[in-house]
């Protein structure tokens, strides 16, 4: 059996992909991640967003563990 991830999107994001939470092949690191959700969401090209990785949030190229949890979040506002 593959490992996977587990993605839950947030906002415009969930939007995009139709969905809040849903499951994909293991990634070898967030910058592939990235280009694969791209590469089938072409919306998500026009849309700012972080990844973050077991709920830290990731500035640059990070590695991905296997079954790790990430999240998609839209930009954030503060008040």
């Amino acid at each position: 059996m593959s490992a996977t991830i587990q993605i839950m999107a947030f906002g415009k994001i969930a939007e995009i992909i139709g969905n809040a939470n849903i499951t994909l092949p293991h990634f070898s690191s967030t910058n592939v991640l990235k280009d694969y959700l791209n590469q089938q969401f072409p919306e998500l090209t026009k849309v700012k967003f972080a990844i973050a990785v077991n709920k830290k949030l990731i500035t640059a190229d990070a590695a991905i563990e296997a079954s790790a949890n990430i999240a998609l979040l839209p930009p954030f506002s503060g008040g």
